[in-house]
């Protein structure tokens, strides 16, 4: 499948825009984003997850979320859902906001010693 990079978040995330059908997305996977260019369409392997920003969440959409939540908390949660994907097998992965708002949020409350 094919992405056009419409923001780099850091080497193993970026927000794109699905060629087939423009729906805007969240790329994540080891390296998909190292030494891309914004504007750039880029082929995603299947070891990458993708996250429609559609999704909507008790704290509003994903869209949203993911430009408030720092990117590490985005990763850290995308592997917690990796690890649980191989203990337990298929798990609910539109959860990946949701976790990475919390994580955002806990780690600023400890950073300002709350």
């Amino acid at each position: 499948m094919l992405y056009r990079i419409a923001k780099i978040l850091n080497h193993n995330s970026f927000m794109g825009i699905q060629d087939e059908n423009n729906q805007e997305c969240l790329v994540m996977g080891k390296g998909v984003a190292f030494g891309k260019k914004v504007g750039q369409t880029v082929p995603v392997t299947a070891e990458a997850k993708v996250y429609s920003l559609k999704e909507m969440t008790e704290r509003g959409e994903a869209k949203d979320i993911l430009k408030s939540v720092s990117p590490l908390c985005l990763e850290f949660a995308n592997e917690v859902l990796n690890q649980a994907e191989q203990e337990f097998g298929k798990v609910d992965r539109t959860i990946l906001f949701t976790m990475a708002d919390h994580l955002d949020f806990a780690i600023r409350r400890i950073q300002n010693g709350e």
